[in-house]
């Protein structure tokens, strides 16, 4: 890898690295006071809303992040960045956005129909529906693919932290957390309006050629990793509607909030995984072994780093859940215990699937780890609701997760550490 090349993986990694960190910041602000001011039972709407609204984003954005940014980075690197193929690539994922934008409606009325918190109140099935449009069809995939991120991450996560943060102000009673949503929805509005001016103005304003037949080539060569994502979300953003659908508000609340902050440690993952694996796809070809050895470091020192984070906070657990929750929230505690046992679990499966499956072009495996943990959610989740509480949601999940991380070591170990011929990317634009 050229210094210059790995200089700007590194920058985008640490513009990143500090957008995420940022929105860690504001969120971690918001969860005491949004668990304090709306109440398990103001709060538990609020928490279905947004774990909708987290699944709905998943399928516009279709693992773009993945599929299109390695495919971005492939053309650029063959055809230049003003090249026709490039363009018509682009062109291509931006027709495919609007018929995964027209499936996400379709979704979203049917859940308002299923979901009692959601038929019940229209302004915040309403809010629900405007975030995710808007920041599914944010086109981060293309900066990210072009490896010119800094200036929109920056961007995004301004407006972000701004969405998190207005409900201090919009926020004071129980029936406020409608508007809890409509803040983020506002935001990611404004962050979608002028990045896709800004993606307009990188193409030199030249038209974008709608095509429904590339639009169905760019969802067929993404098919399996957004399968992959759409499973995981069967065990991730959809529990929260489970549960309130077969249990109280207050219930979501008590989940919702344990795994709310157990998700944001796992998601320092994110910017890591975001920032290297279009660079991994640009120079796999040239230095496979500078990527084993990544991936080799990675799973070892951050898994046994989460390893270690999950036993000091479950030996802290009820501090942690009155110092963030507050009052109200003390039944999560063995719930909250559960979920730390993520951390290690989803480090070890992100690191093997992210750094070492998907460069190799075996997205098959993470598919294959993710559609079992996601069915066996399904199978166990809500029977275990049902018979012990949230705490049975919760058994279920780290079950999921579990089973991922097993398929995915499997994987590794059968396969070793090196790339052999063939292990290639196959990239048809």
């Amino acid at each position: 890898m050229a210094p210059r090349s790995a200089s700007n993986a590194l920058g985008n990694f640490g513009v990143l690295l500090w957008s995420h960190l940022a929105g860690l910041a504001a969120a971690f602000a918001m969860v005491p006071y949004l668990a304090r001011v709306l109440r398990p039972e103001g709060w538990g709407p609020v928490l279905v809303a947004q774990a909708l609204a987290a699944w709905l984003v998943l399928l516009i954005e279709y693992a773009f992040d993945l599929s299109v940014t390695r495919q971005l980075a492939v053309v650029r690197a063959r055809d230049g960045a003003g090249s026709d193929s490039l363009h018509e690539l682009v062109s291509d994922a931006l027709s495919a956005r609007v018929l995964l934008a027209a499936g996400a409606v379709v979704v979203w009325a049917g859940s308002c129909l299923l979901v009692p918190v959601l038929r019940e109140n229209a302004l915040l099935a309403g809010g629900v529906l405007l975030l995710a449009l808007a920041r599914g069809l944010t086109p981060l995939w293309f900066y990210l693919g072009m490896e010119r991120v800094r200036g929109a991450v920056m961007l995004e996560s301004v407006a972000r932290v701004v969405g998190l943060l207005a409900p201090f102000v919009l926020v004071q009673q129980p029936s406020h957390g409608w508007r809890v949503v409509a803040a983020q929805a506002v935001t990611a509005t404004v962050v979608m309006v002028v990045l896709t001016y800004r993606l307009r103005a990188a193409l030199l304003w030249r038209p974008v050629v709608w095509s429904w037949s590339g639009a169905r080539r760019v969802l067929a060569q993404g098919g399996t990793l957004f399968a992959a994502r759409a499973s995981g979300a069967l065990y991730m953003q959809l529990n929260a509607v489970l549960i309130g659908v077969v249990a109280s508000p207050a219930a979501v609340a008590l989940f919702g909030g344990s795994e709310r902050l157990v998700r944001a440690a796992v998601g320092l993952l994110e910017p890591l995984t975001r920032a290297l694996v279009p660079r991994l796809a640009y120079v796999r070809g040239h230095h496979p072994a500078e990527a084993n050895r990544l991936a080799q470091r990675l799973m070892i020192g951050l898994t046994a780093a989460a390893t270690l984070a999950a036993a000091v906070c479950a030996a802290a657990a009820p501090a942690v859940i009155a110092l963030l929750l507050g009052p109200g929230y003390e039944a999560a505690v063995p719930v909250f215990r559960v979920l730390l046992l993520l951390l290690p679990l989803i480090t070890l499966a992100t690191t093997i699937g992210i750094f070492a499956a998907v460069p190799r072009g075996r997205d098959r495996v993470v598919l294959l780890g993710t559609v079992v943990a996601g069915v066996t959610n399904l199978l166990l989740g809500v029977p275990l609701t049902r018979r012990t509480g949230v705490t049975g949601m919760a058994t279920s999940v780290v079950i999921a997760e579990g089973l991922v991380a097993v398929i995915l070591l499997v994987w590794y170990l059968r396969e070793g550490p090196l790339v052999g011929e063939g292990a290639g990317v196959e990239v048809t634009p």
